[in-house]
């Protein structure tokens, strides 16, 4: 067999030995739910009953408009929202919940489901973007657990953010016509 070049074994390694590895680390990864440790407003303790009606905070918000803190827009979220798993997996999973961290000029929504016992996460990471004409918001990413994927990928779990949606259409729709709308670290700022 002359000219023939003989492989070494690092093609092998890689398959056998490297590919497993990183297939487990994702997974674990993806099965782990997100870290909710710097988010205000979603521990057991934190009320949830004395929360103002935030549909009429946001409307009577004058020019200089309201802030809406993290603990408060959690605590209505978590009194507000009842959900349940429909479909093939309602019997494995159930709905926990939705929490949403506020960041510098974005904004994570965080669904919460129980898959086999564990809790699980996923999120849609928006931003509020002005441009000349207008303000518009964007998809700046989205999670599985704790891996950051890109926003594309969020299409699996699309039909779950437009069933809470439809949900908050009222709060939607004042947020949708504010003349002031920003995201700040822990805060929502919404004005008309």
């Amino acid at each position: 067999m002359a000219g023939r070049k003989q492989g070494g074994c690092f093609g092998l390694v890689v398959v056998v030995v490297v590919l497993p590895l990183l297939s487990i680390w994702i997974s674990t990864r993806a099965l782990t739910a997100a870290d909710f440790s710097g988010i205000e407003g979603i521990r057991a303790g934190d009320d949830a009953k004395g929360c103002r009606d935030l549909r009429e905070v946001m409307a009577g918000a004058g020019r200089g408009g309201v802030v809406i803190g993290e603990q408060e827009l959690n605590a209505y979220v978590r009194a507000t929202l009842v959900g349940r798993e429909v479909g093939l997996v309602r019997h494995v999973v159930s709905f926990e919940g939705a929490c949403v961290d506020l960041r510098e000029n974005e904004a994570e929504i965080f669904l919460v489901r129980r898959c086999f016992g564990r809790l699980s996460t996923v999120s849609c990471i928006i931003s509020i973007e002005t441009v000349e004409g207008g303000r518009f918001v964007r998809v700046a990413g989205s999670s599985v657990g704790r891996i950051r994927i890109p926003d594309l990928v969020i299409q699996f779990v699309l039909d779950s953010y437009k069933r809470i949606a439809v949900l908050y259409e009222e709060e939607l729709r004042l947020i949708q016509g504010a003349n002031l709308l920003e995201i700040r670290e822990g805060h929502l700022i919404i004005g008309n």
